[in-house]
C-alpha cells in the first residue's frame, strides 16, 4: 500500500504558465461585485421607496379612521351580527398587517410599525378613559339628584304624616 502516488498529474494549463504570481481570478469576490447603481436606477429606487412610504401613511390614516368608528360604535355585543363581527376582525387584521409590513420594510426604522399601531391604540385608550370619566361623573350627578329627591319625598311624607 502506497501512501503517495508515484506520479502527480500536471495539466497542460499549468505547464503553459509563466513565472510570477499565479492566481485564478475566476472565483474572485471583486469580479462578482455589482457596479453602483446609475443615477436613473437610483432615482427609480428612491421613487419606489417614497411611494411605499406614502402608501403606509395612506393605509394608516384609513385604518385609524375605521378603527375609530369601531371604537365609537355603541352596539351591544348581543346585538352584533356576523357581518359586524367580521368587519371588526378584518380591520384589526389589516392594522396588524400594516404594522408587520412597516416592521419588515428595510427603509423604515426597526419597530416603527409596532410604534404606529401602539400610538393608535393609546390614542383610543385615552378617548375611552375620557368617555368613562364623563359617564362616571354623570352617574354621580344622577345619584346625588336621586338622593335629594328621595330625601325630599321622605320629608314630605313626614310632614304630611304629622
Amino acid at each position: 500500500m502506497l501512501l503517495f502516488p508515484k506520479r502527480c498529474h500536471v495539466s497542460n494549463d499549468d505547464k503553459k504558465r509563466k513565472p510570477g504570481l499565479k492566481i485564478n481570478n475566476d472565483r474572485s469576490m471583486a469580479k462578482t461585485l455589482s457596479k453602483p447603481p446609475s443615477k436613473k436606477e437610483f432615482e427609480e429606487t428612491a421613487k419606489q421607496v417614497n411611494e411605499t412610504l406614502n402608501s403606509y401613511n395612506d393605509r394608516a390614516a384609513k385604518l385609524a379612521s375605521d378603527f375609530r368608528k369601531l371604537m365609537e360604535d355603541t352596539t351591544l355585543i348581543e346585538n352584533k351580527n356576523v357581518l359586524m363581527v367580521d368587519i371588526e376582525r378584518e380591520i384589526l387584521g389589516k392594522l396588524a398587517q400594516l404594522a408587520v409590513d412597516i416592521n419588515t420594510d428595510e427603509h423604515e426604522k426597526e419597530g416603527m410599525g409596532s410604534v404606529g399601531l401602539l400610538a393608535i391604540v393609546f390614542n383610543h385608550l385615552l378617548l375611552m378613559r375620557d368617555r368613562i370619566n364623563l359617564l362616571e361623573y354623570r352617574l354621580e350627578q344622577e345619584i346625588k339628584k336621586s338622593k335629594i329627591i328621595s330625601t325630599a319625598a321622605h320629608l314630605d311624607k313626614q310632614i304630611v304624616g304629622q
